[in-house]
């Protein structure tokens, strides 16, 4: 047996990581990265999900949900020249400006973050389950521009916008790691 635990240049499990011929041998469990990814908590696997911290994305996200959000205001209102009015029982005719479209978009994005926040503490499959809500929620806010008494190009506009926000909200705290 030559010195450091090998036979011929093979390892004998003795010392792990070394050959005869002086060749640091990988440890076992790097192969087994190359094969599965890194493991959960390794330098690897810290360094793979590397970047903007989690609060620094979701808020990203919930800024960009206001920015698309806008940009589809500009070109119902600035470009097709839509009022986007609703009629509000009880309060008459209410112009929906670009302030209302951000601040309201803010806000639900900030509070579908909180919500998800809560759940991913207080239960295993919170993540899934603020996708469940966030898709129930989605659907009974179209109620609101759908259900108003308007024009129908300008309820169909702020209707895509409630979907636009949603996706974008969605997809973003989905994709962006604990």
């Amino acid at each position: 047996m030559a010195p450091g635990g090998t036979l011929g240049g093979v390892s004998d499990g003795t010392t792990p990581g070394t050959t005869t011929r002086g060749i640091a041998e990988p440890p076992a469990s790097a192969t087994a990265e190359a094969i599965t990814g890194p493991a959960a908590g390794s330098a690897a696997s810290a360094s793979a999900r590397s970047g903007p911290p989690t609060w620094a994305r979701r808020l990203v996200t919930v800024l960009t949900a206001a920015g698309v959000n806008a940009v589809v205001w500009l070109v119902a209102v600035r470009v097709t020249g839509l009022e986007l009015v609703v009629d509000a029982p009880g309060q008459g005719r209410q112009e929906i400006g670009i302030g209302v479209v951000v601040l309201a978009t803010v806000a639900a994005g900030l509070a579908a973050w909180l919500l998800l926040a809560v759940l991913r503490r207080v239960w295993a499959h919170g993540a899934e389950a603020w996708t469940v809500v966030a898709v129930v929620v989605t659907a009974l806010s179209l109620a609101a521009p759908l259900l108003s008494e308007g024009p129908a190009a300008d309820r169909a506009v702020l209707g895509l916008m409630h979907v636009v926000a949603a996706a974008t909200v969605v997809a973003g705290f989905r994709r962006a790691p604990r």
